[in-house]
Parts: structure tokens; sequence; C-alpha cells
């Protein structure tokens, strides 16, 4: 029976396999940091009145493009500027939610009139909502996140 000594065999391993061995472990550790950055970054906001959502359309180009992942703080209606990009249910009742740029505000009595405007549209929302409400104002994007979210999760 031989016995190996094996760190002699790994001393004998050409430099180039030790190399690679470093970068591979280098980049893994480089991609488990990332992915945990990103996590504590979209899952931070979430106690603190946050959403985050993923941009499905192209309505924002090209501050936000179809994949980004957009986290939202919740606000006040009267807090809303114009330029802020906020996030809405749609005027049409249609259940979902819409990220567009505030173009007018006007409040009148206990409501907030909104004129909204996705940066690659043609056409404006005017709704309405109550003074105590809430409204999303994007507070940051991780670009094309959502692909990766929607691939690994299959929704």
């Amino acid at each position: 029976m031989t016995v190996y000594d094996h760190s002699l065999v790994a001393a004998a391993r050409p430099a180039p396999f030790r190399i690679l061995r470093v970068l591979h472990t280098g980049a893994a550790a480089a991609a488990l940091g990332l992915a945990a950055g990103l996590a504590v970054a979209l899952l931070w906001s979430t106690p603190f009145g946050g959403r985050t959502l993923i941009e499905m359309s192209g309505s924002m180009s090209p501050a936000l493009q179809p994949g980004d992942v957009v986290v939202t703080r919740g606000i006040s209606p009267l807090d809303a500027r114009l330029g802020d990009v906020i996030t809405f249910p749609d005027p049409e009742g249609s259940g979902r939610l819409l990220t567009h740029r505030v173009r007018q505000v006007r409040v009148s009595g206990t409501s907030v009139h909104f004129v909204t405007q996705g940066d690659a549209n043609t056409s404006a929302e005017r709704w309405s909502v109550p003074a105590n409400g809430r409204l999303g104002r994007v507070a940051y994007r991780v670009p094309l996140l959502g692909f990766a979210l929607v691939w690994t999760t299959g929704t």
C-alpha cells in the first residue's frame, strides 16, 4: 500500500491550475457578496413602508427599463412633487400598478389631483387620490434584476 503526501501533490500542480482555483474562489465570493448585497438592498425597505416591484413595460424608458427592479417608499400624496416618479393604482381600474412621472399636482379640498405620464408615452393619466391616501415614490432601481427574479421563481 502506497501512502501519498497530498501537500506534495498540490505543490506539484502547475501554476495555471492554482491561478484558476484562486480566480474561481474569488469569483464565487464576489457573486455571493453581490447576491447578499442585492438581497439587503431589496429587502431592507419593506419594514419601512417600501415596496419592491418589477418594471414590466417600457413606458418609463430610458429612466426605467423593462426588467428593472424598482424599490418605492410610501409617501402621502401631499408630498409628491413635479418630476417625481411615483407608483399608483391604474386609474382605469385594471388592478395594475403604474409607475409614471408626476407632470402636475393640484390639491382641492380633501383630494389631490394628479396628471402623470410615462417618459416614453404620448398620453397622460388624470386621476385623484384622497389627501390622506398613500403613493409610492421610486427610491432606486436595480437594472435588469427583475428578469433573473422572474426566471428563477417562474412567475
